[in-house]
């Protein structure tokens, strides 16, 4: 699902590099609730891990337990020159996870849509695709093999 520059610009299994991403969740009326986390793919580059402060307390806890589908978005902006910026959607169903010892739960995201740009290719051709002129990075599990494109 994956291609190796987005779980490299990611990170896979590395709790201690984990980036900063953002988090969309959904009220059960469907209003949108956005909030910065950390976040990194599982050891197997499959799933998505989401770390917080104090999980089980947060809004986005109670939002995920009421509607597990959420979206993040991990992006950066180099402002160059040349000007360079880059990011990974993903959109996917959360289920809370609580290892045991371990102080806080964690959300662990199975994706069921990833779009990238900027890190397959340069921004603007990513964003061509993304307004319909070809749709090809909008991937689903089972479309092709990790790191392919279909054609």
């Amino acid at each position: 699902m994956f291609t190796d520059a987005e779980k490299a610009f990611i990170g896979v299994g590395k709790a201690g590099e984990v980036r900063i991403a953002r988090m969309a969740t959904s009220t059960t009326d469907g209003q949108p609730h956005v909030v910065p986390l950390r976040a990194h793919l599982n050891e197997d580059g499959t799933k998505v891990i989401v770390l917080g402060n104090q999980m089980a307390k947060s809004y986005k806890y109670r939002q995920v337990q009421k509607n597990p589908k959420v979206a993040i978005v991990w992006d950066t902006e180099v402002l160059g020159p040349p000007r360079v910026i880059k990011g990974v959607e993903v959109r996917g169903t959360a289920v809370i996870k609580h290892d045991p010892g371990a102080s806080d739960p964690h959300f662990e995201v199975t994706p069921t849509k990833v779009f990238s740009w900027g890190i397959n290719e340069v921004a603007a051709g990513s964003f061509e695709k993304k307004m319909g002129f070809d749709m090809v990075h909008h991937r689903r599990p089972g479309s092709g093999n990790a790191g392919e494109r279909p054609a």
